[in-house]
């Protein structure tokens, strides 16, 4: 089977089209790279704000828990109670200080006009 010169026309143009469109592609996949790079500490801080936030929630719990097993190991035990009641009391304002300082501010709506 042999090809006339028109069809050798045809395909030269559709490869040139098809080249120059793989072309077009590699130059978007390397700025898609080179963003995903650029971005990549800022998705490795917020990272790493999650797993401090679950770790900071895990000791919450755990705390919470050691706690009531405490209260509940000691219900008959009052002095036991206000002792660590007065240890609670005694590190509140520290506790209150170190969540303020932890906790970002609200964001600020504009206002509705």
């Amino acid at each position: 089977m042999s090809l006339s010169y028109e069809d050798h026309v045809w395909i030269e143009e559709n490869f040139k089209k098809i080249h120059e469109a793989l072309i077009d592609v590699s130059y978007q996949v390397q700025q898609i790279k080179k963003d995903v790079q650029e971005m990549t500490p800022e998705l490795q801080g917020i990272i790493d704000e999650v797993t401090h936030n679950t770790d900071v929630a895990e000791s919450a719990k755990s705390l919470l828990g050691q706690l009531f097993a405490f209260v509940e190991a000691h219900i008959n035990d009052p002095a036991a109670l206000q002792s660590a009641l007065d240890q609670l009391k005694a590190n509140d304002q520290g506790l209150v200080d170190a969540i303020v300082a932890n906790t970002p501010a609200a964001p600020v709506e504009p206002p509705i006009a």
